[in-house]
């Protein structure tokens, strides 16, 4: 019997087949890891579209609310100036409350970002000034020794720290623009490249986002 067994291994078609199913387990096993590698980088690919989508509809939200918070701001400072009282309202930016982090683009990461920060810091001063003259009004009003010269002295200390955020609108207004430009010249990009989803072999695939292209989609959202 030992005769035969060795007889068997020592035949050349032995080690024929025994080659062939080998090299079919590791086809298939590669396959399957090349297939798990294309569904991963594709689900990613189609994650990040939609992500995209979804800023660019907040940070549009944000523009707008800008542009309305920088016509009342201005409102307020002209109450300010002839000493009259100011009941509008300020609006928060939606951009906050999304977690961007898995965007692939470090340019446009590092824009959201910086821009998030900016707002964040920008209308916590507005609300606290907002809400300081809110309640300064209120004692004003409530008071019984109302005095004039009072009511004036308060519009105008506060218009001397108002004044100077005035021009911080259109700085946010300008970087929320450009943010919002590069992202969609960004979307456009990856959208309509089909290699885009092969990203997980770190290759950088149509990697440049043209300046120009920038310029041209920042003059149509200005419009």
């Amino acid at each position: 019997m030992t005769n035969s067994v060795l007889e068997v291994f020592s035949k050349p078609e032995f080690f024929y087949d025994l080659t062939i199913h080998t090299a079919a387990v590791f086809i298939t096993a590669l396959l399957a890891f090349v297939a798990w590698l294309i569904k991963n980088a594709y689900e990613g690919y189609t994650n990040e579209i939609k992500l995209l989508v979804k800023i660019e509809v907040y940070l549009s939200k944000d523009r707008a609310a800008l542009i309305d918070n920088r016509d009342s701001f201005g409102k307020w400072l002209g109450c300010l100036k002839e000493s009259r009282a100011y009941t509008g309202a300020i609006y928060s930016y939606a951009s906050q409350e999304i977690d961007f982090y898995n965007i692939s683009n470090l340019d446009l990461l590092n824009m959201l970002n910086s821009l998030t920060y900016k707002l964040q810091r920008f209308e916590i001063d507005i609300n606290h000034n907002f809400t300081e003259y809110r309640n300064g009004v209120n004692k004003f009003f409530e008071s019984k020794d109302l005095k004039a010269d009072g009511w004036e002295n308060f519009n105008k200390n506060l218009l001397e720290q108002l004044e100077n955020l005035q021009e911080s609108f259109n700085e946010a207004i300008e970087e929320t623009e450009s943010t919002l430009a590069f992202l969609r010249v960004y979307k456009k990009q990856i959208r309509w490249s089909v290699f885009r989803p092969l990203k997980f072999l770190n290759t950088p695939i149509f990697p440049y986002i043209s300046h120009k292209a920038v310029e041209e989609e920042l003059k149509v959202i200005q419009k």
